[in-house]
């Protein structure tokens, strides 16, 4: 009878745990680009050609604010790493004269990009491809770009060390990596941990973007070859119009609006730049 009682709790236990392990399950890339290239079209109609979530309404002085804090200068060698629809690459490229190289896995951004890219006569400064950021040791040879960054991009990640490992490998020595993303917000009631878990959680199930904690993605940076330079809040007043106005007109996305009917913040936004160490 006990070992019956046993059997039957073990196997309640292993339903609940394959059942958290589906609901909480990253996508793959090709869900990924399944879902980019359905929504493509909804993200120029609500952002305009850049897709981020938190950034400020002067777009050109946002570009310029973030080549100030990469250091991008003439003739250096960038990877945009979860590019859209090279929405940052095309006027960072003219700002800057950097050259620069997009990944992403959906094709119709890669259409996009392409002709954003032609109407602004940037065609040998500026590529595209379709590729998943996960193996960019694949896509490019080692020690190809003087820096990779991902904007708002790095939550597709279904491996940090991974992902962080491939860019590393693409990097000239001395090299860096530049991150700007939403990360889990330190809480301490236990009401406001579940509301942070419900938003990271639809945030997974909507857009398909995992949450970090910073920790995480520094403990990977730093198996992955990094060390930490910088770590900053965003140095401008963000506007959220792009985000509101997306999931108004795409009403099964909802997380972005819920998150802010909290009187809280469950995320932060950081921009985070790691070098590549000279070994």
């Amino acid at each position: 009878m006990l070992r019956q009682r046993v059997r039957a709790l073990r196997n309640k236990i292993r339903t609940a745990k394959q059942a958290f392990e589906v609901k909480w399950s990253k996508p793959d890339p090709k869900a990924i680009g399944h879902y980019y290239d359905k929504t493509t079209d909804q993200y120029l109609a609500a952002y305009g050609p850049i897709f981020q979530a938190v950034r400020p309404i002067d777009a050109d002085g946002y570009i310029g604010y973030l080549a100030e804090c990469m250091g991008i200068r003439s003739g250096m060698k960038l990877l945009d790493a979860g590019c859209g629809v090279c929405g940052v690459a095309v006027p960072l490229a003219q700002k800057t004269g950097a050259m620069i190289h997009g990944v992403t896995v959906s094709n119709a951004q890669v259409d996009h990009a392409r002709k954003y890219i032609t109407a602004h006569h940037l065609d040998e400064q500026v590529q595209v491809q379709a590729g998943n950021f996960e193996s960019l040791a694949q896509l490019f040879a080692p020690d190809t770009f003087d820096a990779v960054y991902f904007m708002e991009s790095l939550g597709y990640a279904r491996d940090l060390k991974a992902v962080l490992k491939s860019a590393v490998a693409v990097l000239r020595p001395g090299g860096f990596i530049f991150i700007k993303d939403f990360y889990k917000k330190p809480l301490l009631k236990p009401e406001q941990k579940k509301n942070q878990q419900e938003i990271v959680y639809l945030t997974l199930k909507e857009y398909l973007y995992t949450i970090y904690d910073v920790c995480e993605v520094l403990s990977a940076a730093g198996k992955a070859g990094l060390s930490i330079e910088q770590i900053n809040t965003p140095g401008y007043h963000a506007d959220f119009e792009g985000g509101c106005l997306f999931e108004f007109q795409n009403p099964e996305h909802t997380a972005y609006l819920r998150a802010g009917t909290l009187p809280y913040l469950v995320a932060e936004i950081l921009e985070i730049k790691l070098k590549k160490r000279i070994d």
